[in-house]
């Protein structure tokens, strides 16, 4: 993500926001992306202090790790069954690689 694509997808919600008569606080991490945007009129940022722990970053509490693990079992399933059916093991598209994450974030489940 840029800082021009953060700005633009900030505005867009806070005209939504506007509409419905909705104000929000959002806490936002040190990524270089995320830069001051001024102007916003339901939308207060907040933003986090740099390398604060895993306690601050939702993110960090292992639903990335749980994605991967997740994804990475799917790549050993494909690989499995590239063996059996005399496939490359290395051949994975984009189009494979997108399918499986989508698979893998469907089994992170709510509770970690």
């Amino acid at each position: 993500m840029t800082s021009q694509i953060f700005e633009k997808w900030l505005r867009s919600w806070d005209a939504e926001l506007k509409s419905g008569g909705n104000k929000i606080l959002l806490l936002v991490d040190n990524c270089p992306a995320h830069s001051v945007v001024s102007n916003l009129k339901c939308i207060k940022l907040v933003f986090l202090p740099p390398n604060v722990t895993s306690v601050l970053q939702p993110m960090d509490q292992g639903v990335i790790k749980a994605l991967k693990t997740q994804y990475r079992k799917h790549q050993v399933l494909q690989m499995i069954q590239n063996i059996e059916n005399s496939k490359d093991t290395k051949s994975l598209s984009v189009l494979d690689a997108i399918l499986m994450i989508s698979e893998a974030w469907e089994k992170v489940t709510q509770t970690l």
